[in-house]
């Protein structure tokens, strides 16, 4: 399929799949999900370089038996051709016929809702393939080796990708949306002695082909500085800065987590009755942006047909929404937020189209304020930088916030200044009273792997082991 014409010719697709499927049997609702994609990728390991240029297509059938009965079978399969969709299709019809197991939530597929428009679309990505990248990411490599003879380890990995989907249902939705996106990472590992420490540089777009170069010499510059990390024995709480990727973390694991309305639903969450509390400082407020026009998961719908938008999740401080799918929505008694997604999250499925729906965020953005990195540790006497993902941070219990992780990236911080590497941190706490006890959010925004624009934070009052 072609990039211009990919929304027509799936919608197209969809329509025919709806009238067969009614054809076979008109008593049950049913819900067409297609899905098409370009993927060019390049992953050079340890000097081994694997590239890739192909098609992800597939498509998911969801079949529900009657009103009363409730019994809603699923069916995936790969390929968007039509002869394959309608086999697709009479098999959850057979499932539905002999299904034994019904949900009395369920109420409805989403009737159709005007609105939502697709972001930023790049020419360069759509034309470009494997063949095109190969040259930049060895570049990155040998950038990171000219650094210091102890980067010993380094792996790169850059990918382009346009495609999109398109969600047809029984009760005359049809709506279809594109994207393109690429993004890059570089890993690389400083060795000295026993003593081994890693270090990363990333870049995400939906614009354009990420600019890569500097990326090996900053990732191995950060690598080399974390060697001889000393230990500290000390049990404290400090106040602690966390760089854009670990402030990315902590919000998705945390009130990304509370936030989510199946967590909600499902009384997971201690926030569910809390609409209106002050639950953050004053100065935090985190949205989620499905319509930004530059956000790495912006669509014009989402993955039931139901526009994306802006939601405000946290306004000054105060809890002011959830985030939902229909289905959910409908049993908490609201509207969907346009937050249904097949295979997102914070480690997207390649295969959408075999994932049945959940709730996921789209684009976070956590309102930056003046201060740079810089001017946030110069104001800390004493105190724990942490880089990178904490170990163990996405193991958190929603209910009660509480989580429990290692940073093996971080740096004591005496008298507004980076001092000492440490070995590791362990840092514990609640991500509910970290919210309160946010001190100063940061003017650096950037766009992380995770779905989350965000500055670097500071938070006190947190468990340490250095």
């Amino acid at each position: 399929m072609e990039f211009d014409n990919l929304n027509s010719e799936l919608l197209s697709t969809v329509d025919s799949a709806l009238k067969y499927a009614h054809g076979l049997d008109s008593k049950v609702a049913y819900e067409i999900y297609l899905f098409y994609a370009h993927k060019s990728g390049v992953d050079i390991t340890q000097g081994v370089v694997e590239s890739s240029d192909g098609i992800i297509a597939g498509n998911a059938i969801r079949v529900v038996g009657g009103v009363k009965e409730k019994k809603i079978s699923f069916s995936s399969s790969s390929g968007v051709d039509l002869e394959r969709i309608k086999a697709n299709i009479k098999e959850a019809l057979a499932f539905n016929d002999v299904l034994k197991i019904t949900d009395s939530r369920f109420q409805s597929f989403p009737d159709p809702i005007p609105g939502g428009v697709e972001g930023i679309l790049s020419n360069d990505i759509i034309i470009s393939s494997a063949v095109d990248l190969l040259p930049m990411s060895q570049q990155v490599i040998d950038e990171a080796k000219q650094v210091d003879e102890r980067i010993k380890m380094t792996g790169f990995s850059m990918g382009i990708f346009w495609g999109g989907f398109a969600v047809g249902n029984s009760n005359g939705v049809q709506r279809a949306s594109r994207i393109t996106s690429s993004g890059a990472s570089f890993y690389c590992q400083a060795v000295e002695g026993d003593d081994r420490k890693d270090a990363y540089e990333y870049a995400i777009s939906r614009e354009k082909i990420p600019e890569i170069q500097g990326f090996g010499e900053i990732a191995a510059r950060k690598a080399v500085k974390l060697l001889n990390g000393k230990i500290l024995n000390e049990t404290t709480s400090l106040p602690t800065v966390w760089d854009n990727m670990a402030s990315a973390c902590f919000i998705r694991a945390g009130i990304g987590a509370g936030s989510n309305g199946s967590n909600i639903v499902e009384g997971l969450s201690p926030l569910a009755d809390r609409i209106g509390d002050q639950v953050a400082v004053t100065d935090f407020t985190l949205l989620d942006d499905g319509q930004n026009p530059t956000g790495a998961y912006t669509h014009a719908i989402d993955a039931e047909g139901i526009p994306q938008q802006k939601t405000n999740i946290v306004e000054n401080g105060v809890l002011k929404s959830f985030l939902f799918n229909h289905y959910y929505a409908k049993i908490f008694g609201t509207n969907s937020t346009g937050n249904c997604t097949r295979g997102g999250g914070i480690f997207p499925s390649s295969l959408p189209y075999e994932e049945s729906p959940a709730v996921v965020a789209t684009n976070f953005l956590v309102e930056p304020k003046k201060f740079s990195e810089e001017e946030l540790i110069s104001q800390i006497d004493r105190g724990v930088y942490i880089k990178e993902m904490p170990m163990g941070i996405f193991h958190s219990n929603v209910s009660t916030g509480e989580f429990s992780a290692v940073a093996n990236a971080a740096f004591l911080i005496e008298n507004g200044e980076l001092k000492t590497p440490l070995k590791a941190v362990s840092v514990a706490g609640s991500f509910y009273t970290g919210l309160k006890s946010i001190r100063q959010i940061g003017g650096n925004l950037k766009v992380t792997p995770f779905g989350v624009e965000t500055p670097s934070l500071v938070i006190d009052g947190l468990s340490l082991v250095i």
